[in-house]
């Protein structure tokens, strides 16, 4: 008989997959890269914001986020603006475009959480949003 411990990490590592055929269907259906996406997502979140924190935020070099950044650029999701007091620093902020493919990215999530919530009864859902709450307030590592 499997533990509750051991039932749990099961489930974690099939969200994982879970997570990763997510990625994929965001990557075919907006025609964008999940990483992209995430930057939308952190930039509408904080305001336009630095490449430098970008990079900091998503544990990558200014180089990569650079290269990452021309082809959301390319694709009119993201646009560099250079700062007014220091022409050094360069901001990113979220294009017309990549608000409108978020947006619709958000309303994907919301159709898929009530889905979801139909499935389950009131107390199942309400155990499973506490539990998700907590799971992304913990450290894993």
């Amino acid at each position: 008989m499997e533990t509750s411990i051991e039932r749990t990490a099961k489930n974690l590592m099939l969200l994982q997959d879970l997570f990763r055929r997510h990625q994929h269907e965001v990557e075919t259906k907006f025609d964008v890269s999940y990483l992209e996406m995430e930057l939308i997502q952190f930039v509408l979140k904080n305001g336009h914001q630095k490449m430098k924190d970008v990079a900091d935020n998503f544990y990558i070099k200014l180089s990569t986020l650079t290269t990452i950044i021309d082809k959301a650029e390319n694709h009119k999701l993201l646009k560099r603006v250079a700062s007014k007091e220091d022409r050094r620093v360069v901001y990113l902020e979220v294009s017309k475009k990549g608000e409108e493919i978020y947006n619709k990215y958000i309303e994907q999530l919301k159709d898929i959480t009530e889905r979801l919530g139909a499935t389950l009864s009131e107390n199942e859902f309400e155990a499973l949003v506490l539990g998700v709450d907590k799971l992304t307030e913990m450290p894993l590592i």
